[in-house]
């Protein structure tokens, strides 16, 4: 948006978005958009699962995993934070961001970071424009709230910097409106009552998402803006004025547009949610995109909704399909073979308006793509059997495809345990129209939604190990010791009941990729805990030798393992779904498996032993030098 004034340059002031990203709770970047790559100078597919930590100064790391730390043991979180953000050229920025804890199935998942833009305006005069101040007042405001933030301050700093009247800021809560705060410079013929709640008016506002201006009456004009963020209604910033002016509709939506998503995080979990199936299914849809997947939507009519479809470019052997017909006929020469233990056959496409697949939770075809179904809920709840086809496709880099495999296999044979609840819920519901869900229904629902979350979450893992193990390694001195006991801090602030002990001569430091092995120690203090033992009291103790051009870690788990539990196999990716229920554990909770790939990447060797009297012990030998 570009403004001008009589007293100073032209300026361009992007007041409608922020760059956003997402950390797991270790830290690492599990979400990215495209500003905050820019900001970065790192391509979006390179910045998965890599640290923060690369990114920040040391001050600025220190006080994020602050409240990385607090924020666990919250309900949830929104923080304000100042950052010296370290770009790929080691330019520093000093940024604000909000720090915002999502929470998936009632428990922590990942933290939110919305960078606040230094809104640079050009001053070329000793006046300063009214609202040059006001956007550099706001931004310092929004620098200063915490976590109980005063909206009153708000107000009352539009109120004085604007040739305004009055000013309210509204917050919107599903279907509902609340008054945040007002202010009004007099009482006059033109004041009107902001405290009293128009709601069809504000919810036009909302259902348009666009700007409302009209008279009120004759001495007082009206300016209302939706507050956005991320695409989601938040809020409104209500105003009046004397006179109708087109300078003050220009320079309202320029302070609404950075409202917007400098405050909305302070709103707390209260923006808008049209639907919040339908915005957990575009998350998901998101997140497969980003593993490159092909996503294809059908409505009930048979034609394929856009904003839930993706083909990547006019070249994709899908594009150019508008209806499920065309697609149908595309895929009718592709011959599909089954996976992950599934007998092969071949699958006949019908010519009907909706694909017909056989109860397969997942199916290969030839194109080196793995399709399946699955059903919105929304879709579900207005009597609609949409079906949704996701195309992965083939994983290959330089480290080779075995690892790629085995990594991809254990994905979906993972994939396959919740997709299988997923389709027989769908199954329950599917030829039943449900005007108004009863109970019952309420209750598949629910069922399909959990099922997609927690495949949304294997999906989200799997995305990290990828970029950690199709990354360049990229090998570096590092302090293996210092390694180790930040995990343990990690794990024993999660489990209090878990006992964790070091026993070392001292710092040891070897030569290797740092991501790698954090990420294969993690993963067997994860597949070790989750492990079920007759030990009411787990106890894990750690052991570091150095040892002639090598190091060797001494992992051991005290208890008994049940009797179910295959030593043999342990440190094998699954070859089949129906292997998981003997474990009691999905593979990607397992994790050892994961751990065995990446420290083979680097050289290492892992064993896995039993012994009734010592528990599980894994022996791993790292060279120190590469």
């Amino acid at each position: 948006m570009t403004v001008t004034t009589s007293d100073r340059k032209q300026t361009t002031i992007d007041a409608k978005r922020c760059p956003v990203f997402k950390i797991d709770l270790k830290g690492r970047f599990v979400n990215v958009d495209d500003l905050t790559s820019d900001l970065l100078g790192i391509p979006v597919e390179n910045l998965f699962g890599r640290d923060i930590k690369e990114f920040l100064d040391k001050d600025s790391y220190r006080e994020l995993a602050g409240i990385i730390q607090r924020g666990i043991r919250f309900d949830t979180c929104y923080e304000a934070i100042e950052l010296v953000i370290i770009d790929n050229n080691r330019k520093q920025q000093r940024l604000n961001a909000v720090v915002s804890l999502n929470f998936i199935a009632g428990n922590p998942s990942n933290y939110q970071m919305i960078l606040l833009k230094p809104y640079q305006l050009y001053n070329t005069a000793d006046n300063e424009s009214k609202l040059n101040l006001t956007l550099r007042r706001l931004f310092e405001l929004s620098s200063d709230f915490t976590r109980n933030p005063d909206w009153k301050k708000l107000t009352e700093l539009l109120i004085n910097n604007l040739e305004i009247e009055q000013v309210a800021v509204y917050k919107y809560n599903v279907e509902t409106f609340s008054l945040l705060a007002d202010a009004s410079k007099q009482k006059g013929e033109s004041s009107i009552d902001l405290s009293h709640i128009d709601n069809n008016h504000l919810r036009a506002i909302v259902d348009n998402q666009q700007a409302y201006s009209g008279k009120i009456n004759d001495k007082a004009f009206e300016y209302s803006y939706p507050l956005e963020i991320n695409d989601s209604c938040w809020g409104i910033l209500r105003s009046v004025t004397q006179e109708e002016s087109s300078e003050y509709e220009e320079e309202l939506a320029l302070v609404a547009g950075y409202i917007g998503p400098a405050f909305g995080a302070y709103a707390g979990d209260n923006s808008r949610t049209r639907n919040k199936a339908a915005e957990s299914k575009t998350d998901f849809f998101e997140l497969l995109k980003l593993l490159g997947c092909t996503v294809i939507s059908f409505d009930a009519d048979g034609g394929i909704i856009p904003t839930l479809s993706d083909f990547p470019d006019k070249n994709h052997f899908l594009a150019g399909c508008g209806n499920v017909s065309e697609l149908t006929e595309r895929l009718r020469t592709y011959e599909l073979i089954g996976l992950a233990g599934i007998n092969s056959q071949k699958i006949t496409l019908s010519d009907e308006r909706h694909i017909v697949f056989p109860d397969l939770g997942l199916i290969c075809i030839k194109t080196k793509c793995y399709l399946y179904r699955i059903f919105g809920s929304e879709d579900i709840s207005n009597g609609l059997a949409r079906y949704t086809i996701i195309l992965f496709p083939e994983f290959d880099n330089s480290i080779g495809r075995k690892t790629n495999d085995k990594l991809l296999r254990m994905f979906l044979e993972t994939a396959g345990t919740f997709l299988e609840p997923i389709d027989k819920c769908a199954a329950k519901m599917a030829g039943q129209f449900y005007p108004r869900l009863n109970k019952d229904g309420r209750f598949y629902i629910d069922t399909i939604q959990d099922n997609c979350q927690v495949l949304y979450q294997t999906i989200n893992r799997f995305t990290q190990l990828c970029e950690i193990v199709e990354r360049k390694e990229n090998p570096e001195e590092i302090n293996l010791t210092e390694i180790i006991a930040r995990i343990i801090e990690d794990f024993q602030n999660k489990r209090n009941d878990l006992k964790i002990t070091l026993e070392n001569s001292g710092n040891l430091f070897l030569v290797a990729d740092a991501a790698r092995i954090t990420e294969a120690l993690s993963a067997i203090f994860t597949g070790l805990i989750n492990l079920t033992i007759s030990d009411e009291n787990p106890a894990i103790g750690i052991k570091v030798t150095a040892e002639s051009n090598c190091c060797r870690l001494q992992i051991a788990l005290s208890g008994k393992p049940e009797d179910s539990f295959d030593a043999e196999n342990a440190l094998e990716p699954l070859t089949s779904i129906k292997e998981i229920p003997l474990l009691g554990l999905t593979a990607f909770e397992n994790e050892l498996p994961i751990a065995r790939l990446l420290f083979e990447s680097i050289g290492g060797e892992i064993e896995l032993s039993v012994s009734e009297t010592k528990g599980i012990t894994i022996d791993v030998n790292l060279p120190t030098a590469r």
